[in-house]
This record gives structure tokens, C-alpha cells and sequence, in this order.
């Protein structure tokens, strides 16, 4: 396996011929190349960490697999303070072409659509699996959160109106009395 060592890691990729070369990547994308990401983020995020290998399975599919790690500042929705998460995820492409049928590819693989030049642009399917990676709502852990354990709640409930409502089985129950 070819080891293609890089500082940072490149922009548009050639899946097809780092597959048949069985290239590994290794390196960094820098922050502000990730604007979405970076806004995500509250404009503090660590350099994006990254391991991509490329390969031929035994059907002689081209594909790729890797591992991205980044560190960001989010907001807590408990106690509203910043906290740092770490974002890891690992993924699995191939590449295809627009013509190219999906159904006929392994499940394994997730699909990845090449520009008409057969390249892919790596640093935004990177960025595109960590951004789905960030949590729904973002929250320290119980035991760093401000707010503890204690969930936030907007607004009061009127316990008088919940006690008054009567269940819509009675109401029918009433009607079929009355027949």
C-alpha cells in the first residue's frame, strides 16, 4: 500500500486512481476551509484531523474508507454555557459516476458522485460527516453541566387546566349513556 503523507490534506481527489494505487492519506484540513463547520462551531474549531485509504475490493469496486477527529466550541442547551466536543466519525465511499446505477452497488459502501473530471472533493465529504455528527442538542455532560441534572423547561405548566380536562372516553361513555 502506497503511504502518500501529506500536511495538509487535498482538496479534490482522484478516487479511481489513489484506489488503484492503494493510496493513504494522511493530514489536516484547516479550520476556515470548513465555513459551514467553522459557523456550527461558534467560529472556534480545531484543525480537522484525517485518514483516508483508498483501495479495489474483490469486484473490483473502488473505494475508500477513513477517519476524521475535530474539536469544536458549542453551545450547552441546559445551562447555556460554551463546552468543547469532539467530533469522531468513520466512513466508507465509493465512488460513482452520474450514470452509475446505486442499486447494484454493496450496501457496505455509502455513494459519493464524482465531478465530470472523475475527482471528489474530500474536504467537503469530510466536512459533510462531521456536521451530521454534531449532537441534535448540544449538552455537557451531567456532571460539568452548570444546570447539573436538571433539565431547563420554558414556561409553567397550569396544573388547574390538566386536572379540569375531561378524557374524551368519558365524553363518548356520556353520549352512549344518553341513548
Amino acid at each position: 500500500m502506497h503511504s502518500m503523507k501529506h500536511n495538509r490534506l487535498p482538496v479534490l481527489v482522484e478516487p479511481k486512481i489513489a484506489g488503484s494505487r492503494r493510496e493513504m492519506m494522511t493530514g489536516k484540513i484547516v479550520a476556515n476551509h470548513l465555513k459551514r463547520l467553522h459557523q456550527e462551531a461558534n467560529q472556534t474549531l480545531s484543525e480537522v484531523t484525517c485518514k483516508v485509504e483508498f483501495n479495489v475490493d474483490l469486484q473490483q469496486i473502488t473505494y475508500f474508507k477513513g477517519q476524521a477527529n475535530a474539536e469544536l466550541d458549542l453551545v450547552c442547551q441546559r445551562c447555556m454555557q460554551t463546552y468543547r466536543e469532539r467530533l469522531s466519525v468513520s466512513f466508507c465511499y465509493t465512488p460513482i459516476e452520474q450514470a452509475c446505477k446505486i442499486e447494484e452497488l454493496p450496501e457496505v459502501y455509502d455513494v459519493v458522485e464524482m465531478n465530470s473530471n472523475g475527482q471528489i472533493n474530500l474536504h467537503q465529504l469530510v466536512e459533510d460527516e462531521l456536521i451530521t455528527s454534531i449532537p441534535l442538542i448540544p449538552a455537557h455532560q451531567n456532571e460539568q453541566c452548570h444546570q447539573g441534572t436538571n433539565d431547563v423547561s420554558v414556561g409553567d405548566i397550569d396544573e388547574s387546566e390538566t386536572e379540569q380536562r375531561q378524557s374524551p372516553f368519558d365524553i363518548l361513555a356520556s353520549l352512549k349513556n344518553n341513548e
